[in-house]
This record gives structure tokens, sequence and C-alpha cells, in this order.
């Protein structure tokens, strides 16, 4: 397993036909911060659907989505296009002390949250997702 740590965050990864799943850890001196995002590109179903976080307030997010945007990428300096969709949720509210602590490469704790997400997510697109992998 692959494990990389770019300002002090590690990231795990699963991937499916046209979407991807990231586990992500930080620890900003205080706490240990766990965010779960969805990344999802042009060619699945839900792409042209969306056009604000609530188009996908049906995808299983732990306490409901807190993070959403559009990924763009300049075609050239007059023209630009989304890339993906990013759609995610955090492991910091009010009654989430059991994830304010580091797991270090366990993250059997979030399990049940990637697996409905990635579920969700090639349901809704009729593919089959990749296993997780560490990166």
């Amino acid at each position: 397993m692959k494990i990389e740590e770019v300002e002090s965050t590690k990231k795990w990864t699963k991937y499916g036909k046209n979407f991807v799943v990231e586990l992500a850890h930080r620890f900003d001196g205080n706490f240990n911060i766990w965010n779960l995002y969805a990344y999802i590109y042009p060619e699945h179903k839900l792409f042209k659907k969306i056009s604000c976080d609530k188009d996908v307030d049906m995808l299983p997010m732990h306490g409901g989505i807190t993070y959403f945007r559009f990924v763009s990428c300049h075609e050239n300096k007059d023209v630009f296009s989304h890339t993906a969709i990013q759609v995610g949720c955090d492991y910091h509210h009010y009654g989430d002390d059991r994830y304010q602590r580091k797991f270090d490469d366990d993250i059997t704790v979030f399990a049940g949250d990637i697996d409905a997400l990635v579920n969700a997510l090639t349901e809704t697109d009729g593919n089959v997702a990749e296993d997780l992998t560490a990166n």
C-alpha cells in the first residue's frame, strides 16, 4: 500500500470507472481532521445532472454534504471546462469524538461510509469500483 503525505495530509483512494472516492486525514495542530470526498467525472451519468450540492443530496455522506465544487481546467485563455465535480463531508461535527484520533493506517472505522458512497456512485453509473489503495 503506497501512502503519500503532502503538507501532512494522508489520502486513501478508491477508483471507480467514472469517479474516485478519497478519504483524507490531516492534523491541524489540535485535532485530527477526516474528510471523505467523491470526484465525479464527466463520463458519469450523474455529472450532467449536477449544478449544485442539492443535486447530490442522495449520496450517503456522513452528516450530509459539507463541501462542493466544480474542478475546472483552462483549455485556453478564454475557454475552461469542468473536469470533475468534487463533493465531500467531514467528521468534525458535534458527536464525532470517536473520529478525532489518528487511526494510522487502520481506516476500518470509515469502511462503511466509503463502501456506501462507492456503491451509490457505482449503482448510479452501472460500473464496478476497484480496491481501496492508499496514496
